[in-house]
C-alpha cells in the first residue's frame, strides 16, 4: 500500500490528512479484493499509476464468511474490522475506549469455546462461524481459555481497556439478549458484515 499511497499523495497534490486518510482506505479496499489473476505487488503498481487493479466485487467477496470457516479466516479481516468497529464508534469519550490501541493480534479466540467448562456445545457450523470469533493476542485468549461465555463477559467487563472492539460488540449483544447462542451469533456476523459493506460502498 505504501507505494500507490505515496504516489497518489503527490499525483493529488494531497495535504489534508482527511483526504490522505480517504485515499488510504480506497488503496486497502482494492487491494483487498483483488482478483486471483493478479498478486497485490502488481496490483499495488496499478494503483501508483492511478489504474483500477483486477478486483472482484465486495458483494461476492462477502460469500467468503458464510462458511465456518475457525482459525482459517484470515486474519486481516478481523483486523480491518477493529478500524471500522474504531472508526464507527459513537461513544470515544469512556476511559476503556481511549485506552485502547489497535495491535498485532494472531490469535483466533472462539467466543462460545470449543472445549465449554460445562461441556455444552453448540453445533460447529455456529461455533466456527466468523460472528463467533475473535483476534486476540496469545496472553489475552489464554485469559479466557474454554470458560463460560458469562464468565468471559465478567473478565471482560473488569478490564481497564477493550481487549477487542469485535469483542465489545459480542458482548453488547450478549448483555441485550442475556444470552449467547447461534441466534446472536447469526445478528453479530450480520451487523459486522454490514459494517464492511458500508465501509467498500463509502470507499470503493
Amino acid at each position: 500500500w505504501l507505494t500507490p499511497f505515496l504516489a497518489g499523495l503527490i499525483s493529488q497534490n494531497i495535504t489534508a490528512e482527511k483526504q490522505a486518510l480517504s485515499l488510504l482506505e480506497k488503496i486497502d479496499n482494492q487491494l483487498s479484493l483483488v482478483d486471483e489473476s493478479e498478486t497485490q505487488k502488481t496490483a499495488s503498481f496499478a494503483q501508483a499509476r492511478d489504474r483500477q487493479p483486477a478486483t472482484i466485487s465486495w458483494l461476492s467477496h462477502s460469500e467468503y464468511f458464510e462458511e465456518p470457516r475457525g482459525t482459517r479466516f484470515e486474519h486481516y479481516w478481523f483486523q480491518k474490522l477493529e478500524y471500522v468497529l474504531w472508526k464507527d464508534e459513537k461513544n470515544r469519550s469512556k476511559t476503556k475506549f481511549k485506552n485502547y490501541r489497535i495491535t498485532a493480534k494472531n490469535s483466533v479466540e472462539h467466543v462460545y469455546p470449543q472445549n465449554e467448562e460445562y461441556k455444552n456445545k453448540i453445533k460447529e457450523k455456529h461455533l466456527h462461524a466468523f460472528g463467533n470469533l475473535v483476534l486476540l493476542s496469545p496472553g489475552e485468549n489464554s485469559s479466557y481459555s474454554n470458560q463460560a461465555v458469562e464468565k468471559k463477559l465478567v473478565d471482560f467487563n473488569a478490564k481497564s481497556q477493550f481487549d477487542s472492539l469485535k469483542l465489545k460488540a459480542m458482548f453488547g449483544l450478549l448483555e441485550a439478549k442475556g444470552k449467547w447462542r447461534p441466534s446472536q451469533i447469526r445478528e453479530h456476523q450480520k451487523e459486522m458484515l454490514n459494517l464492511l459493506t458500508s465501509h467498500y460502498e463509502e470507499r470503493g
